[in-house]
């Protein structure tokens, strides 16, 4: 039997009642963020040149950033993933990772890694909505890395 064929409900499941952790709100704004900055600042930088935005478009800033949301993801998805929407927050989550790792450390430039970055960002930002509608709607939480020990 694989190791991913887990019961649907066990011990360490939590049921959740109303609104669900604050933290999935924050992730899933602050992932939208960086998927608006990663489309519109390529476009911004072509269309106005003098503005000095251009302190925004470098690999230092690409890539911190999609260290940091990966690993916010990463803790608040972990901490608290619903079990009836596991399947599709995980994999929204691993396509959200692929492409932030191709965009900021992939050979991409301009206008395809912007594209990336956006996609990918867009992507961590759905894992988190689709995550806290789950236990907003009564979805029992499941902290992954409890199992883990």
């Amino acid at each position: 039997m694989p190791a991913l064929d887990l019961p649907l409900v066990s011990l360490h499941d939590t049921p959740v009642r109303g609104d669900s952790d604050p933290l999935d709100t924050v992730g899933g704004w602050a992932s939208l963020a960086c998927a608006l900055h990663c489309a519109l600042l390529p476009i911004a930088l072509a269309a106005l040149p003098g503005v000095g935005l251009e302190l925004l478009d470098n690999d230092w800033f690409d890539r911190s950033f999609a260290l940091s949301v990966g690993t916010f993801g990463l803790l608040v998805l972990g901490t608290r993933l619903c079990v009836a929407r596991a399947r599709t927050v995980v994999t929204l989550y691993g396509c959200a990772v692929a492409l932030l790792a191709l965009g900021a450390f992939g050979p991409l430039d301009g206008m395809a890694r912007g594209l990336v970055l956006g996609v990918g960002g867009t992507a961590m930002a759905m894992a988190h909505f689709v995550n806290r509608e789950g236990l907003r709607r009564g979805g029992v939480a499941r902290n992954v890395f409890r199992r883990l020990h």
